[in-house]
């Protein structure tokens, strides 16, 4: 019930945004993923790689829109992960150099053990964290995010520490 209203609530505020964006970015990443609860006991620390598009709202300054995919597996090969989450994000003082940034998203994740099959799930994610403008069209970010999915029965939970580059496209609205 929580996750759907979470999922209503960010369709809601991310469909108009979308028809008054005013400019986007993309990003590459990569992170350390560590399990935590009862993950932590069954899972190894793993590798997962992060590659994401964000649509600036131009009527709510900070505000962007964002689609992230995320790829990985864990550390001793006996699984592997592959999700895609919709985002909401701020950013303060984007114009600044260092500036600092909160994100929370929903979406799914297939997760696939070695030998086994497939387990979809829905999911959700939230973090924050920096982004330093290394020159006018590329920046580079690192955050840390709590990212879970699934049910009693087959929850997971990571902690992750990620870190990568962003470059900003287009100059005009939508």
């Amino acid at each position: 019930m929580r996750r759907s209203l979470i999922l209503v609530v960010a369709v809601l505020f991310a469909v108009p945004a979308v028809a008054r964006a005013q400019w986007g970015y993309g990003w590459l990443g990569a992170a350390a993923s560590i399990p935590t609860g009862d993950a932590a006991d069954a899972l190894e620390t793993g590798f997962l790689g992060i590659v994401g598009v964000g649509i600036n709202v131009k009527s709510m300054k900070g505000v962007s829109v964002q689609g992230e995919g995320l790829f990985g597996s864990r550390g001793d090969g006996s699984s592997t992960l592959a999700g895609f989450l919709g985002n909401l994000a701020y950013e303060w003082n984007a114009e600044a150099k260092l500036h600092p940034y909160v994100f929370a998203g929903v979406g799914v994740l297939v997760s696939k053990p070695k030998g086994g099959s497939s387990n979809s799930e829905g999911a959700y994610q939230a973090g924050g964290g920096f982004s330093y403008m290394a020159q006018p069209k590329l920046n580079i970010w690192a955050d840390v995010r709590y990212l879970g999915s699934g049910s009693d029965a087959t929850k997971m939970n990571l902690r992750a520490i990620a870190a990568g580059i962003s470059m900003p496209f287009g100059t005009g609205g939508m």
